[in-house]
């Protein structure tokens, strides 16, 4: 019996379908905790991008010509400034590194579910006798009675020869 690690969560030993039940509630936790530390942790460079972007901005406004300009600028020439600035430009590559380290540990937490989702549809294959070597078995209650009366019909219809053989030929 193979063991699977945690290092690729997506490895499912179906032959031991209640040990990987039990394993998916801890990586679904191991996958949120990591998804809601990267949301953490850009919010964290939104805030810092926004302080620099408000410092800047604030300097402009004060002061100018101390930032090449002649005159008092525009809402928008002070906009235009606080984006081309070092500081501001390095905090926003940074959200949007960020940005797409959370959408990765978005599509792991999905990836989640629907490992949570095939796992429900596994046990359920193996409930009603998916994998055996006879009919499966009718998961319902009004099927199974169906599907009883069916057999006994079944069992009491007379078997009819084939043409050219005889019943009695014994």
């Amino acid at each position: 019996m193979p063991k699977y690690d945690d290092s690729n969560p997506f490895d499912i030993d179906l032959t031991n379908l209640h040990e990987e039940c039990r394993r998916q509630a801890r990586l679904t936790r191991v996958a949120i905790r990591a998804e809601a530390e990267a949301r953490w942790e850009l919010d964290k460079a939104k805030a810092q991008r926004d302080v620099v972007w408000a410092r800047v901005f604030h300097q402009v406004r004060r002061n100018p010509e101390a930032h090449g300009f002649a005159k008092a600028p525009s809402e928008k020439d002070t906009e235009a400034y606080c984006t081309q600035d070092e500081e501001y430009q390095h905090w926003n590559a940074k959200v949007i590194d960020l940005q797409r380290d959370l959408d990765l540990h978005k599509a792991d937490v999905t990836a989640h579910t629907d490992r949570r989702k095939m796992l429900e549809r596994e046990v359920e294959l193996l409930s009603i006798d998916y994998f055996a070597d006879r009919e499966p078995r009718p998961a319902t209650e009004p099927a199974r009675a169906y599907q009883t009366e069916a057999d006994k019909k079944a069992a009491r219809r007379p078997v009819k020869p084939r043409r050219g053989e005889d019943r009695d030929a014994d």
